[in-house]
């Protein structure tokens, strides 16, 4: 995993990135080297690199859009290449509409065409080649656990199942003999035989299951593991990185009394502030028809009222009075309801009037779920640092919402309360706008792509 600006990116996913970067242009460039008319004067007198630039990452944008960087493992070809010559459709189209409001950063059509062909071959094979490395573990960071309690289970059981993070669990390391249930990976001996293990199985990354499992003589045997390249690391940083999620069960109370890892920095939070602020101030000339047309909607298919109104916990426990359209905001959608109403509350457009909560200071664009006081409290009694949620303001979606979507499952109050503390202790304005991006994606373009 590689950290950019408080994002976690898989390394495979930012190398097929750039390879795939460097191959658009690459196929670009060999048909306007050939092409018997322009050759490399196209690409060194008249801005061709840049104009292949514009086509380049409209190609890429188009993978994103189409989710072809979540799931690096090819399951059918056939469907990998039809959504290539989609995405390169919609490549197409946006040099149509270059050409039509006559800008000079459209490709000619004797390149355009035989790169475009070049491309999606390229791509082609270069995601099955990429794949097979992907499925034979090429490259994989090889993770040996020492002890394995619950987390570090959870992340044998993920690593196996997503070799595109970069990393396969090869065994465990632990005093007792009958493994936990669920194991799915081996035993390799008891933590004394660590240097023995190390030496036979040679992991790249040594994860802890508990800190006082170590003993004080094997302080220097890690100082030497390290030196000699082999990562060592907590089953709770570890938890974190990789699965963009904070371990409850793993959080000590001193690390809420005597630090601030789990607390917005005051600036951040003011930072954020004005930056909520100014995006829905500027967003309001296309917000204020669009809630028009989801308003008349509502009121066409409805019964009054048209906006509902709830209290809601805020920041620091403040309450506040969260608005809606029509329906249940929880997401929950009677059969009998016409399918525009249907289809408008699956895109979140029901919660559009929170854009005054926004403006208000109550809320912000991204940020945990508003919980209902009751529940909040509930939830408060049952579950620790449940109230750690509210150090931030609550938002219309969140990284907590987003990463429910990605993972198809339901609601669950103790992995929310995780992504969201992992929101909190990261919170920048780069994972605003990535949770913006994400929930735009997932809820108004190709919602349910089809997994290649």
């Amino acid at each position: 995993m590689i950290s950019t600006f408080r994002l976690l990116v898989p390394g495979s996913v930012l190398v097929l990135a750039l390879s795939e970067t460097a191959l658009i242009f690459a196929s670009y460039g060999i048909s306007a080297y050939i092409d018997p008319e322009r050759g490399s004067k196209f690409l060194l007198e008249e801005s061709g690199w840049e104009r292949i630039a514009i086509l380049a990452a409209v190609i890429l944008l188009g993978m994103y859009v189409r989710q072809l960087y979540e799931d690096l493992q090819i399951r059918s070809r056939i469907l990998l290449l039809q959504q290539l010559i989609l995405i390169m459709g919609m490549a197409f189209l946006a040099e149509a509409l270059i050409s039509y409001l006559n800008l000079n950063w459209a490709l000619p059509r004797a390149i355009l065409i035989p790169g475009s062909a070049l491309t999606i071959a390229s791509l082609f094979v270069w995601r099955i080649l990429f794949s097979l490395a992907i499925r034979n573990k090429v490259g994989l960071r090889r993770v040996l656990f020492m002890g394995l309690p619950s987390a570090s289970n959870e992340l044998a059981h993920y690593l196996g199942g997503h070799p595109e993070i970069g990393f396969a669990p090869i065994g465990y390391l632990d005093s007792d003999s009958p493994a936990p249930a669920g194991t799915e990976i081996p035993r390799l001996g008891s933590p004394a035989e660590l240097e023995r293990v190390v030496d036979e199985f040679r992991p790249d990354w040594i994860v802890i299951g508990k800190r006082s499992q170590l003993e004080a003589r094997q302080a220097q045997d890690f100082a030497e593991l390290r030196f000699g390249g082999v990562q060592a690391e907590d089953a709770a940083g570890f938890y974190e990185k990789t699965l963009g999620r904070v371990c409850a069960t793993q959080v000590r109370p001193d690390a809420l009394i005597f630090s601030d890892s789990l607390t917005p920095a005051p600036l951040r939070l003011r930072m954020q502030s004005m930056y909520t602020y100014a995006i829905a101030l500027l967003s309001a000339p296309v917000l204020l028809p669009l809630l028009a047309v989801v308003a008349l909607a509502f009121r066409v298919a409805l019964r009054p009222p048209l906006v509902r109104r709830e209290r809601r916990v805020g920041l620091h426990g403040a309450p506040f009075t969260m608005y809606w359209f029509g329906l249940d905001p929880e997401g929950v959608i009677p059969s009998r309801t016409p399918r525009a109403v249907r289809f408008l509350q699956r895109c979140g457009l029901h919660g559009l009037p929170q854009i005054w909560n926004v403006l208000r200071g109550q809320m912000s664009l991204v940020g945990p779920q508003a919980d209902r006081p009751e529940f909040a409290a509930l939830l408060n009694r049952s579950i620790p640092f449940y109230e750690q949620r509210t150090a931030v303001r609550p938002g219309m979606t969140g990284w907590a919402q987003i990463n429910q979507i990605k993972d198809k499952s339901q609601v669950d109050a103790v992995r929310r309360l995780e992504y969201d503390m992992y929101y909190i202790k990261n919170l920048s304005f780069l994972l605003d706008l990535f949770v913006l991006l994400r929930w735009f994606r997932e809820t108004f373009l190709f919602r349910s792509a089809p997994e290649i």
